[in-house]
């Protein structure tokens, strides 16, 4: 039995069951009557429609919860699989531990694990399906982020060993405090038979709070614990740790120095010594360990293509994962899946490739490229025009560039097959310094604007300047793909691009210009109309075209007195609206706060709303249609979401900025290396007009971004900073065109060409970046040149 919460990717029809749930933007109810026509069978609803009563053979189960039922579904399945369960749970390290694990264990043992960060109340269900009959160990993360989840964890996941990772601040602002929070997560702890982690305080305190009758393992560095692991040596690389367990001592050398990596190696030695799992073979499948790429990578490919590089995971349920993200790129991009052989499922390997085939199907994929000698005995399974060869390099000898052109391409292996290779010959070329865009984000920060609305409000998402440095392509089809209503763009060569690339949502222009309106119409963007003069012209524009009832968005001023029409002008806009020539049809009226993100300014921008309302009302009176209204923006959705109307319009919160104090997540991430290392005696000076004047030896980092590349000229010589190594590095000098120098003598850290620094992004807030200029972060995100490479990330 197949379990599908998506609609558009069903592999097996007549096997699946589809869970329809309800989000604040999608409603599986809708594509049910589609599904049946599809093949499917067996559904899960919360809501019985009428159509329903057509889908003759169907089997409709009605609930009032759709969770209740998947996780019913998924604990009936837990308990019918004879597999060693092993659970994992923490702030932090579950899916570091978890990679680990099946790296260590696969060898002796049948391993599964949940696919990425699968660990949510739908997520911890449709990884625990995956578990097989043949499955000895699942690996199975659990997260929790709201009291009461773990309950409902644990009684799915029945863990045999459970692994509490560490202790952080994540998922705390749901909490009352640390110990309601340890409280919880001791939940999962309850009816285990081992539990492993670290003899902290904290530890201590949830096997208190679990009252497990558990035997544990639990290791420190110092103190009482079963295991003890004292560190020998750290250098930049590496870690030598003196293991002492029972009556036997022994020596590892972990392949990482940093704190959080030793955590996790412990955790995963603790699970291998309660395996039994020989010393040396423990030692040397720990020394192999390889770090992982924990984000799968969207980039700009070679002729105009789109790549998504995900050697994350190389199993069918992350494969699957990864065709659902190259379904969402761009429509006119011709879809093609480069894949290398299944390396380490136990599985039939003809049933395997058969199910492969049925999802590239699924997906549309219209070119399949298989890597490996097992995916080229089975060559028959896939479309005649897929193409096979049974190594990396006999790809790379035999394809040429020119065969990727205009196509979105998926590069998805195991690592024996080093298909990096694959991707650098494929990834358009340019130079390192590379603004970051972290896609999961954006939709985190978008989804907390949609939770400070009234139901049923839309949201209109702005992409002028390039979607403010994030870049238009990718951006605009993951918020179309997350459902947001409508985009906002400056010009209409901005729309036009939207509209390329496969942009089927309402396109505003909100800059209209009359030698544009045959193309506007053309391509069916809807114009903003803040003059009367603009209204006649478009007018006569769409009676030459023959078009009648043509959207169009009307601006009023309400005190920001940029555009837009006056109240007195109302009189002569309505007659014009209402007279037969008229050829337009008001989607929306709106206007522009001024100062809603300062509450100096409270009594002016209510004055805005008030007056905003009263306008629209003498508009929306005269039209026996429903006419949206807008006038809230980012700043305006957080402090004054009762003022919502209809829609609202999301633009610089989109990217991390909250006027309210909130914690928004870092979604542009602006960066480069250090391309060259240098000491100075305190007698020289640095850079053009000798303005990097010395007081000392200095240690200097030569980084290749510039004032070309967007990093402003005005934070030369000690103003601007950039994060290297975990410390904070002054600019030294005058920026240039397309380098500057940093001051490293007091980051204590080893300093490597080659190591990343960062402009601005996670350590130095683009916030704080713009304060250093006195100026806003609109400036500073538009300011990053397009020649700098942006690479989209998502989890």
């Amino acid at each position: 039995m197949n379990i599908s919460i998506d609609s558009r990717f069903i592999s097996k029809p007549e096997d699946t069951v589809f869970f329809a749930f309800k989000g604040k933007n999608h409603n599986g109810h809708d594509y049910v009557a589609d599904l049946y026509a599809r093949g499917v069978r067996r559904f899960v609803v919360s809501e019985m429609r009428e159509e329903y009563n057509d889908l003759k053979g169907a089997e409709i189960r009605f609930t009032d919860s759709v969770l209740d039922v998947l996780q019913e579904y998924a604990g009936e399945h837990r308990r019918e699989m004879r597999a060693e369960v092993i659970a994992i749970t923490g702030s932090n390290g579950k899916t570091v531990l978890k990679e680990w694990l099946y790296q260590l264990l696969v060898d002796d043992y049948n391993v599964y694990r949940s696919p990425r960060s699968y660990n949510s109340q739908i997520g911890v269900p449709l990884a625990l399906m995956g578990i097989e009959a043949d499955t000895e160990i699942a690996l199975i993360e659990a997260g929790i982020s709201q009291k009461g989840e773990m309950e409902r964890l644990e009684r799915m996941i029945q863990p045999d060993v459970a692994i509490f990772t560490h202790f952080g601040d994540a998922h705390s602002e749901n909490f009352d405090s640390d110990d309601e929070r340890l409280s919880e997560k001791a939940v999962l702890f309850r009816h285990a038979k081992m539990i492993i982690g670290r003899n902290t305080k904290e530890m201590r305190q949830l096997l208190a709070a679990a009252d497990a009758k558990a035997e544990h393992l639990l290791w420190d560095e110092v103190g009482e614990a079963d295991i003890k692991a004292r560190t020998l040596e750290i250098t930049a690389t590496e870690r030598l740790v003196e293991v002492e367990y029972a009556d036997t001592h022994f020596e590892l050398r972990l392949p990482f120095a940093d704190e959080a990596s030793f955590e996790n190696c412990m955790h995963a030695v603790c699970v291998m010594l309660f395996k039994g799992i020989d010393m040396d073979v423990m030692r040397e499948r720990i020394a192999r360990l390889q770090s992982l790429a924990m984000r799968m990578e969207i980039k700009e490919g070679v002729n105009n293509s789109i790549l998504i590089n995900d050697y994350y995971n190389s199993d069918i349920t992350s494969f699957a994962i990864s065709l659902n993200v190259l379904m969402m790129q761009d429509e006119t991009k011709e879809r093609t899946v480069i894949l290398s052989d299944f390396t380490d499922i136990k599985i039939n390997r003809r049933e395997l490739y058969s199910k492969v085939a049925s999802m590239l199907t699924t997906a549309n994929v219209r070119l399949f490229i298989g890597i490996g000698e097992e995916l080229q005995e089975h060559r028959e399974l896939f479309p005649v025009s897929s193409r096979f060869y049974t190594d990396t390099e006999a790809f790379l000898k035999k394809e040429k560039r020119s065969n990727f052109t205009d196509k979105a391409i998926l590069i998805k292996g195991a690592r024996r097959f080093s298909l990096e290779y694959v991707r650098n010959f494929l990834q358009l070329q340019t130079h390192n310094t590379v603004l970051e865009v972290n896609m999961d984000n954006m939709i985190s920060n978008l989804n907390y604007f949609r939770s400070l609305l009234p139901e049923g409000v839309k949201v209109a998402v702005m992409l002028k300047a390039f979607a403010y440095g994030a870049g238009f392509d990718e951006i605009a089809n993951l918020l179309q793909y997350n459902g947001v209503d409508c985009f906002m763009t400056a010009f209409a060569d901005e729309g036009v691009a939207l509209r390329a690339n496969g942009i089927t949502l309402p396109v505003v222009v909100m800059d209209p210009e009359p030698e544009v309106f045959d193309t506007m119409i053309e391509f069916n963007l809807e114009p903003e109309i803040y003059s009367l003069a603009l209204l006649q012209n478009f007018n006569l524009a769409l009676k030459h075209h023959g078009v009648e009832k043509y959207p169009v968005h009307i601006k009023l001023n309400t005190g920001m007195n940029r555009a837009g029409f006056d109240e007195n002008d109302l009189p002569q806009l309505l007659k014009i609206l209402e007279s037969n020539d008229n050829r337009t049809e008001i989607r929306s009226v709106f206007s522009h706060l001024a100062a809603a993100d300062d509450e100096i300014h409270d009594d002016f921008t209510r004055m805005q709303i008030d007056k905003f309302t009263r306008m629209s009302d003498i508009i929306g009176s005269r039209f026996d249609y429903h006419i949206m209204r807008h006038i809230l923006n980012s700043a305006g959705i957080e402090r004054f979401p009762s003022a919502a109307f209809d829609m609202v319009r999301l633009g610089i919160g989109l990217h991390g900025v909250s006027v309210a104090g909130k914690q928004l997540l870092t979604v542009s991430t602006f960066k480069s290396y250090v391309m060259a290392l240098r000491t100075l005696e305190s007698t020289e000076t640095v850079g053009y007009g000798r303005m990097g004047v010395l007081q000392r030896k200095t240690r200097l980092a030569i980084v290749p971004v510039g004032y070309a590349d967007g990093l402003n000229r005005r934070l030369s010589n000690g103003v601007g900073e950039m994060y290297i190594n975990g410390y904070r590095a002054p600019i030294v000098g005058n920026i240039c065109m397309d380098t500057c120098m940093i001051d490293i003598t007091d980051v204590e850290a080893e300093v490597k060409v080659g190591d990343e620094v960062e402009i601005f992004g996670n350590h130095i807030s683009i916030v704080e970046f713009a304060s250093r200029l006195d100026t806003i972060p609109y400036e500073i995100l538009t300011a990053v040149n397009q020649r700098v490479k942006r690479i989209y990330i998502k989890e």
